[in-house]
């Protein structure tokens, strides 16, 4: 009896530190990022991970000039404020979910009280002897492609 409460623990201890792997520090509610996209006078950069079933294990950090913003999980988004001018944002996955894919950066330059959106995805380009090939894309949208999906 006591051989299956132990277990059982065990279980639960594994599969909650699975699950919180998977959350990030951005949010899936707009409204949580809302008051800084509607601001026409604040200069930032908008990014949605939307990679799919072959990224959910991962997480994903997001740089700007070198530094971490965020690290997002599958479906969540995060606003970043910028000053205006020349920047680079980078997107790559964390741990031993990164292994073997490429870390696509975008150079871009803002104006004050711009806003930049970023889609982060990880689409497959076939197969590799029989197994998925991906590559995660970093692609500069519109305020409705990226928050309208």
């Amino acid at each position: 009896m006591l051989v299956h409460y132990i277990k059982t623990f065990y279980s639960m201890v594994f599969v909650s530190l699975f699950l919180m792997g998977c959350v990030g520090t951005g949010t899936r509610n707009f409204s949580s990022i809302q008051r800084v996209v509607d601001d026409s006078s604040a200069t930032a950069v908008i990014v949605l991970r939307d990679t799919g079933f072959g990224g959910l294990a991962a997480l994903m950090d997001i740089n700007l000039n070198g530094l971490t913003i965020a690290t997002l999980g599958n479906q969540e988004m995060t606003a970043h404020l910028v000053e205006p001018g020349n920047h680079v944002i980078q997107a790559a996955f964390t741990g031993i979910g990164g292994l073997g894919l490429n870390k696509p950066i975008s150079n871009f330059e803002i104006e004050e009280g711009d806003k930049k959106y970023f889609l982060v995805q990880l689409p497959s380009n076939g197969s590799v002897f029989g197994l998925p090939d991906y590559t995660v894309t970093l692609l500069e949208a519109t305020r409705g492609g990226l928050l309208g999906r």
